[in-house]
Order: C-alpha cells, then sequence, then structure tokens
C-alpha cells in the first residue's frame, strides 16, 4: 500500500526556513524571495499547514530569529540573531 503526502509539522517548517536563509547565505534583515516563499513553498501547503506555518513562525519570533507579522503569507526576514545562529 502506498504511503501518502507527508504534512509539514512545526520542525520541519522552521528547519525548512533556516535552511532557506542558510542556502542563500542571507544577511540580518534580509527577507526570503518572495517567489519562493509564496509560490514554491507557502502555496503548495494545504490549509492545516499554513496554520502550521504562522504557529512555526511564532515560535521563531519568539527565540528571536525573525520577526512575526501574521497575514496570509508573511513576509520572512532574518534577524542578528538568526544570522548568527545560522552562520556560527
Amino acid at each position: 500500500m502506498g504511503r501518502g503526502v507527508m504534512t509539514k509539522n512545526k520542525k520541519i517548517i522552521k528547519i525548512d526556513i533556516l535552511e532557506k536563509f542558510r542556502e542563500l547565505e542571507h544577511e540580518a534583515d534580509d527577507k526570503l524571495p518572495h517567489n519562493w516563499l509564496v509560490n514554491d513553498y507557502f502555496g503548495r501547503m494545504n490549509t492545516f499547514e499554513k496554520i502550521t506555518f504562522d504557529r512555526a513562525l511564532a515560535e521563531l519570533a519568539l527565540s528571536g530569529l525573525v520577526p512575526y507579522k501574521p497575514g496570509d503569507c508573511p513576509e520572512v526576514k532574518l534577524t542578528r540573531l538568526g544570522k548568527n545562529l545560522i552562520f556560527n
């Protein structure tokens, strides 16, 4: 029997976001590319994953890694603390 598509949980979403910043070698205050975030990542999520995405960003914000502004598909920007965590 085949396996269904796995739903992204908060941990996976947080890792995906931080890994994308690392992959792009972003600096503090840099934003994830809008096209990637909206079309390639958030746009392919189901309703549950979109809610989880919002919660994952809230947790990253509580850790000081990204600022948090809830919305349909928020802008994701790296803080200085986030940059230091990713690259040190």
